[in-house]
């Protein structure tokens, strides 16, 4: 089970954030299949409440220069891992973590619909200065 190169990169990221890496991967089984989504993470609320709050990360380390199919895979991939996490009863929601500049120039209409049809929740990175840009939700 490999990694994405860039994951070490997402990670500094979502820590300088204030998350804390809590399972690397986060490790879900459902009927007789495993399925691994990259990162769990969760971070203290400082509300009335204070209360933790808790995320899992898909990292998809999609260039400029990626191909669309690249794109539909990972955006397949994020659609089971919601379904996996829904049918094991984990309510964390999924968050797909990719370069910003990459989703700027792959951002059309189309892929505003589908992101927004199948409810998608993106982390947007600047892998250069390893900092969270955009949290977007569909």
């Amino acid at each position: 089970m490999a990694i994405d190169a860039c994951q070490p990169q997402v990670e500094r990221a979502l820590q300088k954030d204030g998350w804390t890496i809590i399972a690397s991967p986060k490790h879900l089984v459902f009927g007789d299949k495993d399925y691994f989504i990259d990162l769990e993470l969760e971070r203290m609320v400082h509300d009335e409440s204070d209360t933790m709050q808790r995320i899992t990360v898909e990292v998809k380390c999609l260039s400029i220069d990626s191909k669309r199919d690249e794109l539909y895979t990972a955006l397949g991939q994020y659609m089971m891992y919601t379904e996996a996490l829904l049918a094991t009863k984990v309510s964390t929601p999924l968050y797909l973590a990719i370069a910003d500049v990459t989703y700027l120039a792959l951002a059309d209409l189309v892929l505003q619909q589908a992101l927004t049809r199948i409810s998608a929740k993106i982390v947007l990175i600047d892998f250069n200065r390893e900092e969270v840009t955009a949290w977007k939700t569909f």
